[in-house]
């Protein structure tokens, strides 16, 4: 584009929904045929908005790919410009290679999540499968964007602070700008397995909460907890109890640490 590109200046809105298509990112596809052979995408976030293809991003697809979508997207002179974005990271260009900003989870077939999954080839066919590859990266179950990746277990009761996410949360000032600020804390409380497997062996098994997920339209909170059990002693029976933390550190309890 002879001139380079520039944002336009934007139109004010009341919200905009948290969802990755309003995101840095996008895909352009071939009418017919295969559509993951035939769409060119953006690792990152294919559903996105803003983004062109650079040289280096054609040789991900067919030259039959290429030659197709090349016309087109070189005539292109506009395009919607992402409503979401790292303040750090704003978006000048649709060649700009921005990590998308956003809240929710990541698909497994995105980047990074798809790098951490291994390699899937003949080895791994005949020597591996139905396991992970060897060179799996547990990390490929962080559904989360990295900077929402908590570094340890979550104890189960800490504070959550949203702001500008509800109508209807308090309304603050900081600085000269109004900020709507909701605040709110996880249930505070922890999970135990009690178990008993197949060869008649029980436990108790502390499970780990290591996920948390806000539904902002239903205005409700998920968390999910895990526990790793063997393989060669089948589970019999599972008795989830529940205990307040406040029990727990008062006892001396144990905590799950991995």
């Amino acid at each position: 584009m002879l001139g380079g590109w520039r944002v336009t200046d934007p139109t004010p809105v009341s919200e905009v929904p948290l969802d990755y298509r309003y995101a840095f990112g996008g895909h352009y596809s071939l009418p017919d045929g295969d559509a993951l052979a035939n769409t060119l995408y953006y690792p990152d976030n294919p559903a996105g908005r803003g983004w062109l293809p650079s040289r280096a991003d054609y040789k991900r697809v067919s030259s039959e790919v290429a030659r197709y979508l090349k016309p087109d997207l070189n005539a292109v002179t506009q395009l919607p410009a992402p409503q979401l974005e790292d303040p750090d990271w704003l978006v000048t260009s649709p060649f700009d290679r921005p990590a998308p900003a956003g809240f929710g989870p990541i698909a497994p077939w995105w980047e990074p999540r798809v790098s951490y999954q291994g390699t899937f080839d003949e080895y791994w066919k005949t020597q591996r499968l139905p396991y992970w590859p060897e060179d799996f990266d547990y990390r490929f179950h962080h559904s989360a964007p990295a900077d929402l990746v908590a570094p340890d277990y979550l104890r189960g009761d800490e504070l959550m602070i949203l702001t500008n996410c509800l109508a209807n949360s308090q309304a603050i000032m900081v600085g000269d700008r109004q900020r709507f600020r909701h605040r709110t804390r996880l249930p505070g409380i922890a999970l135990q397995a009690l178990t008993e497997h197949a060869s008649g062996q029980r436990g108790n098994t502390p499970l780990a909460l290591d996920s948390v997920v806000i539904d902002l339209d239903h205005e409700d909170v998920s968390l999910t907890w895990r526990a790793l059990f063997p393989l060669d002693d089948p589970l019999k029976q599972v008795r989830i109890r529940r205990t307040p933390l406040a029990a727990l550190s008062s006892t001396g309890g144990a905590r799950h640490v991995g």
